[in-house]
């Protein structure tokens, strides 16, 4: 007998390349189809829908687990790639420190003649007080409070010499935003700014050591306009309206406009 010769191989056909996500998939879900087959062949009993169903639910699960997969590396690699925030420095603004303070200035050099105020400075003995005094040594000006703030004219004396004692907030009064005031107390007061023109009272505050009230308007040149004084009881006085004029209340309580 002739020997016939071994047929020739079949050539496989080539592999279908597919990403990682399908092959994944494939496999798997081809892999579970595989055992559940098995198991049936090795049972013999069980139903051929039910096998396909829960074969059908494997592959569903796998591809499910590895979506997650897929997903939680884009997370991860999300995450590294993300530029980390760089922390904004609080800028804290300096507040400017005051022109003036407590001292000496001289006039023309150090200081521009004008209107100043001044409030009172917190301590064993609080009074704020200005004064101007010329070259020759005698008091030009001098104004002073115990409360609230003084306001006093620095005359166009070249060279003499103006003090500050135990004030603070030192400022023109045009550079103080001054506005009309709704209480009145022992202080000055810029006329037609800070206070109208009109009749005021005041009762003498008898629990002071002196028992003074006094009630004062001086104009811009600090020249004395009028005054008035009590020991007890009220004292009024009929602030007029001058431009740059200035009223002074001391030693009362119960300060009121009444007219």
């Amino acid at each position: 007998m002739t020997e016939q010769p071994a047929p020739a191989p079949i050539p496989e056909a080539p592999e279908k390349k597919q990403n990682w996500f399908m092959r994944h998939k494939v496999l798997t879900g081809v892999g579970a189809v595989i055992v559940i087959a098995a198991a049936a062949n090795m049972g013999g009993g069980e139903d051929t829908d039910t096998v396909e169903a829960e074969g059908t639910e494997v592959a569903v699960d796998a591809t499910v687990e590895a979506t997650e997969e897929v997903s939680a590396d884009a997370d991860a690699t999300e995450e590294a790639e993300a530029p980390e925030e760089t922390p904004t420095e609080e800028v804290v603004e300096e507040e400017a420190e005051p022109a003036f303070a407590n001292g000496d200035y001289i006039v023309g050099t150090d200081i521009e003649p004008g209107q100043y105020r001044a409030g009172v400075e917190a301590g064993l003995f609080e009074v704020c007080m200005i004064t101007q005094e010329g070259t020759d040594g005698d008091i030009i000006d001098i104004a002073s409070t115990t409360e609230g703030h003084v306001i006093m004219t620095i005359k166009d004396a070249t060279d003499s010499i103006v003090s500050f004692s135990g004030c603070e907030d030192i400022t023109t009064t045009a550079d103080a935003n001054l506005s009309m005031v709704d209480e009145l107390e022992n202080s000055y007061y810029l006329v037609g700014t800070e206070i109208e023109a009109g009749r005021y009272r005041g009762t003498v505050d008898e629990e002071q050591l002196i028992a003074v009230g006094m009630i004062s308007q001086y104009s811009a040149k600090n020249d004395i306009i009028d005054l008035n004084t009590g020991d007890s009881g009220n004292v009024i006085f009929d602030v007029v309206a001058k431009d740059g004029s200035v009223v002074s209340f001391q030693g009362l309580v119960d300060i009121e406009k009444v007219g």
